[in-house]
Order: C-alpha cells, then structure tokens, then sequence
C-alpha cells in the first residue's frame, strides 16, 4: 500500500509485507506468482454494480514489533471506488433529468391556474341578467373548450409526474446504495 501503515494492536509502523504466491512446488519453475483470490462481500449483493464479487491480490503485513498479521486487498478497495464512481454517475445523470420535469409542471399548474380563473370569471358572466343570447352562447364554447384544456392541462401533469416518480425513486435507490458502500470504510491503520 502506498501510505504508511501502523499496526492497529501496538502502534508500530514497521511490517513486512508478504504476497501470496502459488505454491508451484515443481523445482523447474523459476518464479512463483501472486494468487488472484475470489472475494465475496454479502452486503454488497447488488449484481447491477458490479459489487458482489472481486478478484484480488492479498497481501499480508506482519508488525515487526507484536507480530500482528493484517491482510489487505488493494485491488478490492480500487473496485469498490469505481464501484461508487459509477453510482455518482448513475445518481447525476438521472438528477439531470429533474429540472425540466419540474418546470414542466410548474408551467401547466400555472396553465391550471389561470384556466380556473377564466372558468371562474365565465361562470360569473354566464349568471349575469343583462347578457345576450349570442354573447351567453358563445361564453358557453369558451367554457366548453377551456373545460377541455383543463382536463388536458390534468393529464399531462399526471403523465410528467408518472415520469418524475420512478426517477425519483431509482436517486433514492442508487443513494441508499452509495450510503452502504460508504459505511463500509476499510480501517485505516
């Protein structure tokens, strides 16, 4: 490992550090190489990640001084990084969609708004004693149609919320999983 470890029981930071070959015992084969071990870590089962199972290279460091044996997966620790980078992209790039959902039903609550005021304002006309047949004819296709704008209005804010909520809820999924790996800190030494 790059940074200087101390040993978690004594303090100490001396260690040796010893790889785990293959125990090749054929006296022809000049060099022994490191051993890629599987390992598996239950919490995080999500498969969709890529965090459930790694292969690593183990190393053990021994203190100098207690002789407590720690093992390190270096390249597990680099997989769960890039596990969380892809969580953060995943995280941005829905979050991104936001916005514009938002707006868009800011924009047809506020076309809501305004349609009930116009429909409030006809209703008001329309009991008016002093309005004429053509003129009472003719608020009464206006309110027709902004009836029908005002069902269409409903509609689509109900389809950009059915587009927003599953969003919504995968920022939250994908957070909660962020969170778990974050919990999970190796221990610095």
């Amino acid at each position: 490992m790059s940074k200087v470890l101390k040993c978690p029981i004594c303090g100490y930071g001396n260690h040796f550090v010893i790889p785990f070959l293959d125990t090749n015992l054929d006296k022809s084969v000049k060099r022994r190489y490191l051993i890629e071990h599987t390992i598996t870590l239950s919490q995080y089962s999500d498969a969709s990640i890529g965090i459930n199972k790694y292969d690593s290279y183990i190393t053990a460091h021994v203190c100098k001084k207690c002789g407590h044996i720690e093992l390190y997966a270096e390249k597990l620790l680099k997989e769960i990084a890039s596990g969380k980078e892809r969580l953060n992209e995943m995280i941005g790039i829905r979050k991104k969609e936001l916005p514009s959902l938002k707006k868009e039903i800011n924009a047809l609550e506020s076309k809501l708004k305004q349609i009930d005021e116009n429909l409030s304002t006809i209703e008001k006309s329309l009991i008016d004693e002093n309005i004429t047949i053509k003129r009472h004819k003719e608020l009464e296709e206006e309110y027709k149609h902004l009836q029908q704008d005002k069902y269409s209005a409903k509609s689509k804010i109900d389809s950009v919320k059915n587009k927003l909520t599953p969003i919504e809820s995968e920022i939250a999924k994908l957070n909660s999983k962020l969170s778990k790996i974050s919990e999970e800190k190796p221990s610095d030494c």
